[in-house]
């Protein structure tokens, strides 16, 4: 990629002159939306400062630029890049993305590259510059401008609700009262025994911690991480299920679930030796999702919380979140993207502390890297009234 110079010309007109003829010749396959796509279009410049706003007018240029008319080209919003993407002290740059009608191939990425070429070149006269699409997307791509921390992401701070529901995930760092934590571990501590014990009793068969396998009581989530639920009703959990309905979250729990709720808590823990998860959701979309503008997806029918039982950091491990991908499942499978879009929230927390996230967003639970620190986190779902959990443990009984 790169430009400016006059040499280039000559092959620029000549690839010009073919887009045009092939943007002639191709139209009728673009006259329908379901073939729209986004594009994030990364365009770095040598002697770019923040305050030169030449790159939003470039690049907002491609509203108008030769497409035919049947691409519908829009452009959506942009992002400077921040001095830690960047490699060199004087460069800049911006992230843009742009939705349109295209075919799913690579020839399509090199038009749009060029086209965003001619733009800048005609806002920068001379100067180098590198432009590069870094992502195609079937659908919504998140863009953010800042990197959300816990701070940014707290839970009854401004616009609590639409914030929410615009990124998906919050955090709570007034902690749990560490008596109420202190009565808890050892429960959970004897609960992880309890478990274990009975695999190797019942299902001898089974290499815990390197198999999968799923019940109803527990289900593997990877390597030496796993997912346990607790019974609420026994007198052993009575702290807990408290905890789950006075909790300094539960008044947002009750605001955006105004229908009431169902609540179940499950203690997520990992091992030493626990990698990286996959990126998943938790949670199906059940309604509508939203359009390419990022707007309409249904509400939450799902609200969960993570509440680690000890301090949270790069060597134990946490959860990571993809901000804003809860509102479609077209990012699925996209989320190693996230970092490129500045979208990525690593939920680093105090024990007691804790982040909520909407049943649908996609995370993963992050490496334990500690020597023999067991990471242990309580995890409360809560449900609108009508859903049924069907997709996360099994059927048969550990205990049967």
């Amino acid at each position: 990629h790169g430009a400016g110079a006059a040499d280039d010309d000559d092959d620029d007109d000549d690839a010009r002159a073919r887009d045009d003829a092939d943007e002639r010749a191709e139209c009728a396959m673009y006259d329908d939306e379901r073939a729209r796509v986004s594009c994030v279009v990364r365009v770095v410049k040598g002697d770019f400062v923040a305050s030169d706003d030449g790159l939003v007018r470039a690049l907002r240029a491609l509203r108008c630029a030769p497409f035919a008319p049947e691409r519908d080209v829009r452009v959506r919003e942009g992002r400077v890049l921040m001095r830690d993407e960047l490699d060199g002290a004087r460069q800049g740059g911006m992230d843009v993305c742009v939705t349109w009608r295209a075919r799913s191939c690579s020839s399509e990425e090199r038009r749009l590259t060029r086209v965003v070429e001619r733009a800048v070149r005609r806002e920068f006269r001379s100067g180098a510059f590198d432009v590069e699409v870094v992502l195609i997307a079937p659908g919504y791509v998140p863009l953010l401008s800042v990197r959300e921390d816990a701070s940014s992401l707290r839970l009854y701070g401004a616009e609590t609700v639409d914030g929410f529901l615009d990124k998906g995930a919050a955090t709570l760092t007034q902690t749990v009262d560490p008596l109420r934590l202190d009565a808890i571990r050892p429960r959970v501590r004897e609960f992880i025994a309890e478990i274990e014990d009975r695999m190797k009793v019942a299902h001898p068969n089974i290499a815990f911690g390197t198999d999968r396998f799923a019940f109803k009581e527990i289900g593997s989530r990877g390597g030496w991480r796993f997912d346990a639920l607790v019974d609420l009703q026994h007198k052993d959990w009575e702290e807990v299920r408290l905890l789950s309905h006075d909790a300094p979250w539960v008044r947002f729990i009750d605001e955006m679930l105004p229908n009431g709720w169902n609540v179940a808590v499950s203690v997520v823990y990992s091992y030493p030796g626990a990698k990286n998860q996959e990126w998943h959701a938790d949670g199906r979309h059940l309604d509508r999702e939203c359009d390419f503008e990022g707007c309409g997806a249904a509400p939450p029918y799902g609200i969960c919380v993570f509440m680690p039982l000890i301090d949270l950091n790069y060597d134990v491990g946490f959860t990571q979140f993809f901000l804003k991908s809860h509102k479609t499942s077209k990012l699925i499978g996209f989320g190693e993207a996230s970092h490129i879009l500045n979208a990525s929230y690593d939920g680093i927390l105090n024990a007691g502390q804790s982040v909520l996230y909407d049943y649908r967003l996609l995370h993963r639970g992050m490496a334990n890297n500690s020597a023999d620190v067991v990471r242990p986190v309580l995890q409360f779902l809560y449900t609108a009234p009508s859903y049924r959990e069907t997709k996360n443990y099994g059927t048969e009984s550990l205990w049967a």
